[in-house]
């Protein structure tokens, strides 16, 4: 199993011995850890990235309890299964409206990653997935019937 784009806990600057991490992502906390094996020694006493990171491993259960360290946990088995993160490409979005009365938004796409475009109605509005895709870099909508609106284009 591979975690994307993760943080480890700076609790600590190196990674021990027979330890759980505590990782998040953008968002916030996740309900798995990293374990780092004694057999690891290529992990052991190394560094924890600062950045986002990619962690791939062997994915175990540990129990059922209310410790944190225990529950799901992804074991990585040498130094190269944590890796830095391909940083999120910078959007340059731009909004056009057509002769046709359409709706025409353009971004730079990158390679590999899958676009989602999304539409507000209101500033308090619930977002709505109105399109995905892996390269593409424009969409186009007829004009909504309603005053306003929002678009978004997120790449993950």
């Amino acid at each position: 199993m591979t975690l994307r784009h993760i943080y480890f806990d700076h609790s600590q600057s190196i990674f021990g011995s027979d330890q759980s991490v505590s990782v998040s992502n953008s968002t916030g906390r996740l309900g798995i850890r990293v374990w780092i094996d004694s057999r690891a020694l290529s992990i052991l006493g190394a560094v924890r990235p600062a950045g986002p990171s990619d962690v791939t491993g062997v994915l175990v259960f540990l129990g059922s309890s209310n410790s944190e360290s225990q529950g799901y946990q992804v074991i990585p088995t040498q130094l190269t299964d944590i890796t830095e993160s391909e940083a999120h490409p910078t959007l340059q979005l731009t909004l056009e409206r057509t002769l046709k009365g359409e709706i025409q938004l353009r971004w730079n796409p990158v390679k590999g990653w899958i676009y989602r475009v999304w539409r507000i109605s209101s500033l308090d509005g619930i977002p709505v997935q109105i399109n995905e895709g892996r390269t593409e870099g424009q969409f186009s909508e007829a004009l909504m019937k309603e005053e306003g609106g929002f678009y978004r284009v997120t790449a993950e």
